[in-house]
């Protein structure tokens, strides 16, 4: 009876360990400290890959930690159902985007927060965005983007036939994230040619869209929250956000 009482309270151990398993990504350019302590090392080029390998090596729940610095990113990166991907603050943690790069969201379950992300020079497809949500019960809190006008939306929420998530989109949640002086649509729902292009129960709170298109564009529509574009809307609630300078709108609804 010892034994098996021993046996059981070992499997429980280990599958909490599973469970709660995490792993630290450093940036080039982050302390020596962060390195020694960090399971993957970027050094600079291409960063998505180690993030991308931590992604892998992780089970459903898991956390990747991301260091203080900046990682310089050329391809998406894609975090797995059920995982969290965490920097350190908006101020601490930088995720840079270039070329084809994007944070593209396919699978549910997926937490994002705590980091500042930039993307310039995009190669990325129309209506695409900097962050791309294709899948639902995802949450995004603490973040802070801006763009160049070479990407069509910074946050973007997005039913699209392309990324085989053949579902309706619910259960989105932003809190404290802001599209700071980008050239894009701050925060956008749309959809791609989707059989279901209905989104619903998306959730904003203490949000910002500032500036968006104000200083460049990628098109005379440029608004700061677009709830509204190519899809169908249901159970939105906004709650203590602010746009201002926005080039066409702040808060857009758009028929048909």
């Amino acid at each position: 009876m010892t034994k098996l009482l021993l046996g059981a309270v070992l499997l429980i151990c280990l599958v909490q360990a599973v469970s709660a398993a995490s792993l630290m990504v450093a940036a080039s350019d982050s302390s020596a400290l962060s390195k020694s302590q960090a399971n993957y090392v970027c050094d600079g080029i291409n960063d998505q890959n180690e993030i991308n390998a931590a992604f892998n090596a992780l089970p459903k729940g898991g956390e990747v930690i991301l260091s203080e610095g900046t990682f310089k990113l050329n391809y998406a990166i894609y975090p797995k159902t059920g995982i969290t991907l965490r920097g350190q603050g908006d101020t601490k943690t930088f995720l840079k985007f270039t070329g084809k790069g994007q944070l593209l969201v396919d699978k549910e379950y997926v937490t994002l927060e705590k980091f500042h992300m930039s993307g310039s020079n995009g190669l990325v497809m129309q209506w695409q965005g900097l962050m791309m949500i294709r899948a639902g019960h995802c949450i995004v809190h603490d973040i802070t983007g801006t763009c160049d006008a070479t990407y069509y939306a910074l946050f973007n929420v997005m039913s699209d036939t392309r990324s085989g998530y053949n579902k309706v989109i619910e259960d989105i949640e932003f809190t404290n994230c802001k599209a700071i002086d980008p050239g894009a649509f701050g925060f956008m729902h749309n959809s791609w040619y989707a059989e279901y292009d209905l989104i619903k129960n998306v959730r904003y709170t203490d949000c910002q869209a500032i500036n968006c298109g104000r200083y460049e564009r990628v098109s005379n529509w440029v608004t700061g929250f677009d709830f509204q574009e190519g899809n169908h809307m249901e159970n939105l609630r906004v709650t203590r956000c602010i746009a201002e300078g926005s080039w066409e709108s702040g808060f857009h609804f758009e028929y048909g």
